[in-house]
């Protein structure tokens, strides 16, 4: 009796928290690290920085983990080598598309209707679908 008092906090803490809890291991999409190891490879190659939109921040700092240095910038970075961009803002000057479409995945958002969905999603959360952020990777023009 006293050992299930003790854990009641605990079951209704997981009971009754919000649904959009975040999931303990953060998801890297395929895409998201190839962008990442793109923009790696032309920071070595050609130095300068790697800049990340604002918007699109919490999407990729998971798979830009122990990548060193990445500034985050809605606006014009000098130095910068590699741009990620949201799909739908205009190009930055000075630089140039790298081929390909490119999309990051967006976390997964929990239910808000009802409690069977709500049980559905905390049985089913790993395996649910994300929605899926188009980004276009700028590189830096040539001279």
């Amino acid at each position: 009796v006293v050992g299930i008092l003790a854990l009641l906090p605990g079951f209704s803490g997981v009971a009754f928290s919000l649904p959009n809890e975040p999931l303990p291991s953060p998801v890297s999409s395929f895409q998201a690290r190839e962008i990442r190891d793109i923009a790696l490879r032309v920071r070595q190659d050609e130095g300068g920085l790697i800049v990340i939109h604002p918007r699109l921040e919490q999407d990729l700092t998971w798979a830009f983990r122990d990548s060193g240095d990445v500034i985050i910038a809605s606006g014009r970075v000098p130095d910068a080598s590699v741009v990620i961009w949201p799909g739908d803002l205009a190009a930055p000057e000075g630089y140039s598309v790298l081929d390909g479409e490119w999309s990051i995945l967006r976390e997964r958002q929990g239910p808000d209707t009802d409690f069977l969905d709500y049980l559905r999603w905390l049985a089913n959360r790993n395996t649910l679908p994300t929605g899926r952020v188009p980004v276009i990777v700028y590189l830096k023009a040539g001279p």
